[in-house]
């Protein structure tokens, strides 16, 4: 299943890329001089760098310690409400940092942490899902995207992701092939002709047994994929002949440590 994230979630089962990359909505923030900076994943550094500093550096190396340093200090000039999102920002970009370090643990604390200080930023909730998703802790994950979904109910990436759970998860506890399928075919609706939506797409529909629009639907993602980019051709095949042996396609579970 290496390629079956693509550009939604990591490329492979190791990269993180960008979650929110698909959505042309994403949030926000008020860079203090009447502006504002997109904040998805990929950005982050130049949305918050002014506001957070060396704790939005994209070296790990540089942005652990003037996170946990901003965090241990109190800024007077932020009061109220605005303290529970700045700390909550500061831990995401922490547990984002930790995470390019291969530090799982320490990311996944610090995403905790963030959704404790504010849960109410769809962004960080929806890094806290993929985080989770890249740990294999589906449940985790599932409860984020969900929690990602009510702040933003139109958010493609959060939608896709949400539905590659509810199709896929090892745990069938977890799986809602209805609601996967509905997942799928909304994210399809707001970002067209991506080639990880509409593969997660014929997943959602394998999962409900409707293996020929599987197939179907396989071979469209396919043709999206870039030519040169054979890993990604092989992979989605390895699917598309899963579903013309009408067989759904399940995530393996996490290698335990």
């Amino acid at each position: 299943m290496k390629y079956l994230l693509g550009i939604v979630l990591f490329a492979g089962l190791c990269l993180p890329l960008s979650a929110a990359a698909q959505d042309n909505r994403i949030n926000s923030y008020d860079l203090g001089d009447g502006t504002r900076a997109a904040c998805g994943t990929g950005d982050y550094e130049a949305c918050f760098s002014l506001e957070f500093g060396r704790c939005a550096s994209a070296n790990p190396r540089v942005a652990i310690p003037a996170c946990t340093r901003q965090l241990g200090e109190q800024d007077n000039r932020v009061t109220g409400r605005n303290v529970r999102y700045d700390r909550a920002i500061r831990y995401t970009l922490r547990a984002l940092a930790h995470e390019k370090q291969g530090n799982t643990d320490r990311a996944l604390a610090d995403f905790d942490r963030a959704v404790n200080a504010n849960g109410s930023i769809f962004w960080i909730q929806l890094q806290r899902g993929d985080a989770y998703f890249r740990a294999g802790i589906y449940e985790e994950a599932l409860e984020a995207y969900n929690a990602a979904s009510e702040l933003f109910p139109d958010s493609a990436s959060i939608l896709i992701n949400r539905s590659l759970v509810l199709a896929a998860a090892p745990d069938e506890t977890l799986r809602n092939p209805a609601q996967a399928l509905a997942d799928a075919q909304r994210a399809n609706q707001i970002a067209p002709r991506q080639p990880a939506y509409i593969d997660a797409l014929a997943c959602a529909y394998a999962a409900n047994g409707d293996f020929e629009n599987a197939v179907q639907t396989q071979e469209r993602a396919i043709t999206f994929v870039p030519r040169d980019d054979a890993a990604a051709i092989a992979d989605y095949r390895t699917r598309l002949e899963l579903y013309r042996q009408n067989m759904p396609f399940v995530m393996a579970p996490p290698a335990e440590s």
